[in-house]
């Protein structure tokens, strides 16, 4: 019985490093495989109202970090506990500052109709709710590659949103049937800062002319 007793309490002993031995392997393939990871820790961005006024003097800081009034991302990244400060050094004076809490946004997008012109589909404007035409354009979603996708031009009298296929050719934007932007040219009431709201409006793209 002592030589049985030993035998099992030395195949316990091993049966128990055989059972850290798997106990290991299978961390490793945990730490591996990722099944241990973490879920990513939530950021939060701050940002200018759109339409603010001389949105571009105000600058956003936390930290090393900043951005200024007018870009369309704001300041991304931040946590729970980071300070946030507003500064503005324009001319204009401010009476007061007011925070305000979105509701976790989503990024929108807005189909435009290739109408009669050549392109070969439909054209999609991506957008977070707030934005406007200017601000959506400069988002990462929506620049441009190797000179093709989105653009506009702008003087003092009109702006127009454009979009190309092909580098030798631009096709515009008509909203309530008319391509030109700003004062001075056409009835569009709709500017590049305007905030994107495509209810009550019609989209589609024209041949340039």
């Amino acid at each position: 019985m002592k030589e049985n007793d030993s035998t099992m309490r030395a195949q316990s002993r091993g049966d128990s490093r055989f059972a850290r031995v798997l106990t290991m392997l299978a961390l490793l393939l945990m730490a591996a495989t990722g099944a241990w990871a973490q879920e990513p820790a939530t950021t939060y961005t701050v940002k200018m109202k759109a339409g603010t006024e001389d949105a571009a003097n105000w600058t956003i800081a936390s930290g090393e970090n900043s951005a200024t009034g007018d870009a369309a991302d704001g300041l991304t990244g931040l946590s729970k506990k980071d300070a946030v400060t507003l500064t503005y050094g324009g001319r204009l004076k401010v009476k007061s500052v007011t925070a305000t809490t979105d509701a976790e946004l989503t990024m929108q997008s807005l189909t435009i109709a290739k109408g009669s012109t050549g392109l070969s589909e439909d054209k999609v404007l991506y957008y977070m709710p707030g934005d406007t035409y200017r601000q959506a354009l400069a988002r990462t979603e929506n620049q441009s590659t190797g000179g093709l996708g989105w653009g506009y031009w702008e003087d003092s009298s009109l702006t127009t949103l454009f979009f190309k296929e092909v580098t030798t050719k631009a096709w515009d934007v008509a909203i309530d049937g008319d391509s030109n932007f700003g004062s001075g040219k056409g009835t569009c009431t709709i500017t590049l800062d305007t905030e994107i709201n495509p209810t009550g409006h019609t989209f589609q793209f024209v041949t340039t002319q």
